[in-house]
C-alpha cells in the first residue's frame, strides 16, 4: 500500500534491505560490528571511537542510504527552506 501512495504521489520510495545493519553500522566510518547486543542502547565505534546513542546512529545510516539512492533529494521547497535575511 506505501508504494502505490507513494507512486500516486509522485514520490519516491526507498526500501532498506531486509538485513540492512543500519545499527552495527557505524555512521561515521562505516566500520561493521559482528555483533551489537539489544541491551546496548549507546553503539561505540571501535574503528574511529565515535559514540552515539543507537537509534540515532541507525537513522543516519538509513538517512545515508535515502541520501544516495535518488539524484533528487531536495525538500518540498526545491532546497531552500529559509529565504534571504538583509
Amino acid at each position: 500500500m506505501l508504494a502505490y501512495k507513494t507512486e500516486w504521489y509522485g514520490s519516491h520510495l526507498v526500501v532498506a534491505p531486509r538485513f540492512f545493519a543500519s545499527s552495527k553500522t557505524c555512521s561515521a566510518c562505516g566500520a561493521v560490528k559482528d555483533e551489537l547486543d539489544l541491551s546496548e542502547r549507546v553503539y561505540r565505534c571501535a574503528e574511529c571511537g565515535m559514540v552515539l546513542d543507537r537509534d540515532l546512529n541507525a537513522a543516519r545510516n538509513l538517512a545515508h542510504l535515502v541520501a544516495g539512492s535518488s539524484p533528487d533529494t531536495l525538500n518540498a521547497c526545491g532546497g531552500r527552506v529559509r529565504p534571504d535575511v538583509a
